[in-house]
């Protein structure tokens, strides 16, 4: 089953029954939406985050792309998902669950020297006017993602580089393979 989160239903403590949530008649007091935050209904930023990624991994997936979560660059920086095209492009994907954690992010400028494309990926509720005009956005939920505005191109990375990501995203998956099934 699928939610319908339209910005009118965020809850905003209104559901509670203290005084200041009651209006003058007694009855409830309608909740204001918080266009932006993403935290209605008592869904915490990891919620938000874990059903971002969901989409974003799904829809990479239905691309043919091979996708990584949580890859960490040779620089010790950790993107939030990286996807590899079967003609070795890389796409840096940075989720942000609300306003507030793109705000304090002050480190997604230096993924741009590590891929051939970069994209914030964020849910349907976020103020998109706060993200720079110069990168893609893919809209995510549970289910599904999309591109709302494709990312610049930007300049091809070096011969160099381009190997060394290839073979630290080949060793990170490989890694994790091994380790998931060690798990079992």
């Amino acid at each position: 089953m699928r939610l319908d989160l339209r910005p009118d239903m965020l809850h905003n403590g209104a559901m509670t029954d203290n005084q200041e949530n009651t209006s003058a008649e007694g009855g409830p007091k309608p909740a204001a939406p918080k266009s932006g935050m993403g935290l209605g209904f008592g869904v915490s930023r990891v919620d938000i985050t874990s059903r971002i990624l969901r989409g974003v991994i799904g829809h990479f997936h239905a691309l043919g792309w091979s996708v990584l979560p949580e890859f960490t660059l040779p620089t010790g920086r950790r993107v939030d998902v990286m996807a590899l095209s079967t003609k070795g492009q890389f796409w840096a994907i940075e989720i942000k669950s609300c306003l507030d954690d793109y705000r304090v992010d002050h480190k997604w400028h230096e993924y741009l020297g590590f891929c051939d494309r970069f994209s914030f990926a964020v849910d349907p509720d976020f103020p998109l006017p706060q993200l720079p005009e110069d990168v893609g956005i893919i809209l995510a939920d549970n289910f599904e993602a999309f591109e709302l505005r494709p990312p610049k191109i930007a300049d091809p990375l070096s011969a160099a580089r381009r190997r060394s990501l290839l073979m630290k995203y080949a060793t990170n998956a490989a890694d994790r393979l091994v380790r998931e099934r060690s798990a079992v």
